[in-house]
């Protein structure tokens, strides 16, 4: 199903697909900026075997990032490579925009529709089967609302129950990430005609007890930002591939208006915890290398801060202030280490973290944000398996006509990046639903 779905601009054979509606490429070498070029330099020089497929064999090694991008680098989403103009035009589809799903309607456990809210006006849509893909955050809260889901946890909301499922919301998975950060020389960076800086990636082996083979894995980002500042710094930005914590999604509140009440739990397992902070020790190694710290200067720890949050909202204030802040960084070395210590980092220093434990626990621990890669939240499993919500083609158990078909039913997060399998998981449960 992998293959069904792709569209490889590069590569042949059993591991790749060449007739799906998403484009996979890569950016040719040649097409680098300075900053991937020397990473891979750099990789390669810290023992990392270069690789010229990341889809191919999965092993440790640095390789072009495979992306699912259109030749013009706009990102293909799954509406741009499935919805196309002869697809809408089928009388059986209808796309509702800017409507919210509040419930999904039962007749005893038969699932019969659903209400839906647009403009302020409630609407019961009837169906045969219904299919919810609201993710792995809203997925669960969704199911809750409807009556499925852990019966206490449903009974403190007043909601009346139609199927006890303890495991809605349960095992929420997310990659726990940071970086590490410097700023690059001009020639170094990403040239603003350009729109792809994911250029170069590696995957390697932590060695921690009770870890897996390529568990972590690193992009060398060519751009941190859409700002004078971001165009200025590259970055390793880091994550556990193969995360051992999990968090819980419930309900905080029966109002279909209120957000899900979250919790990541992340660096809760001490595996990742411990992951965390050896991956920003070997990032820290990989830019004293030479020919990556000629032209990525001042390393320093980032994260997705506040204060990150902040200038990162695309507003004429921000672009002023980060074009003031990107002068007084292309200054001389003590006045930039000066602005990234007072407006970036908010006075955590990589020197601190490396020669301090307590600082560098401190960092990560504060630090480390997801990587907008929730799933798990409703887990495919065994019919016998208690904490398990759906079967192998989505089908909700204790319910009838009722499928999930988002990242939630993965039982783990993938060692990758969530868009394609869920989209893989799409054409095999649509297969299945007109299969019967």
């Amino acid at each position: 199903y992998f293959r069904k779905l792709e569209s490889d601009q590069d590569f042949e054979g059993d591991l790749h697909g060449k007739d799906g509606p998403i484009t996979i490429r890569r950016v040719k070498e040649d097409k680098w900026t300075g900053y991937s070029r020397a990473a891979a330099k750099a990789l390669t020089n810290y023992g990392l075997t270069p690789l010229e497929d990341q889809n191919g064999a999965y092993k440790d090694g640095w390789f072009p990032t495979s992306i699912s991008n259109h030749p013009d680098d706009h990102r293909q989403s799954a509406a741009m490579g499935y919805l196309n103009a002869e697809v809408r035009k089928r009388p059986n589809l209808e796309i509702r925009s800017e409507t919210q799903v509040e419930k999904i309607l039962f007749d005893g456990t038969k699932a019969i529709g659903a209400r839906v809210r647009r403009g302020g006006q409630s609407e019961t849509i009837n169906g045969h089967e219904i299919i919810v893909s609201a993710g792995a955050l809203h997925t669960p809260a969704l199911l809750m609302r409807s009556g499925v889901g852990r019966v206490g946890h449903l009974r403190e909301h007043g909601i009346e129950l139609v199927a006890d499922r303890a495991g809605i919301g349960a095992n929420l998975n997310e990659h726990p990430t940071l970086a590490v950060s410097a700023y690059l020389t001009r020639e170094a960076r990403l040239h603003e005609r350009d729109r792809g800086h994911a250029q170069v990636a590696f995957r390697y082996s932590s060695g921690i007890e009770g870890c897996g083979a390529q568990d972590m894995y690193v992009s060398a980002s060519s751009k941190s930002g859409w700002h004078a500042v971001g165009i200025r710094l590259g970055s390793f930005l880091l994550w556990c591939n193969k995360p051992y914590s999990r968090g819980t999604v419930g309900l905080s509140s029966a109002d279909p208006g209120a957000e899900p009440d979250v919790d990541f739990a992340l660096l809760s397992d001490s595996r990742d915890f411990e992951r965390m902070k050896d991956a920003i020790r070997r990032m820290a190694e990989i830019f004293t290398d030479p020919v990556l710290s000629a032209i990525a200067r001042d390393p320093f720890p980032s994260c997705y801060s506040e204060a990150v949050r902040r200038i990162g909202k695309v507003t004429t204030r921000n672009k002023i202030l980060t074009s003031i802040l990107a002068a007084i960084m292309g200054g001389p070395s003590p006045l930039r280490r000066a602005a990234v210590h007072y407006f970036i980092t908010e006075g955590v220093t990589l020197k601190n973290c490396l020669e301090d434990d307590a600082a560098m626990e401190d960092y990560v621990r504060d630090g480390t944000t997801g990587c907008w890669h929730p799933s798990g939240t409703c887990r495919m499993g065994r019919a016998d398996d208690p904490m398990a919500v759906t079967d192998s083609a989505g089908r909700v158990y204790g319910v009838e006509n009722l499928r999930v078909c988002d990242a939630s039913i993965f039982p783990c997060v993938p060692r990758a990046n969530t868009n394609i399998p869920t989209i893989m998981c799409a054409e095999k449960i649509s297969d299945a639903i007109k299969t019967g």
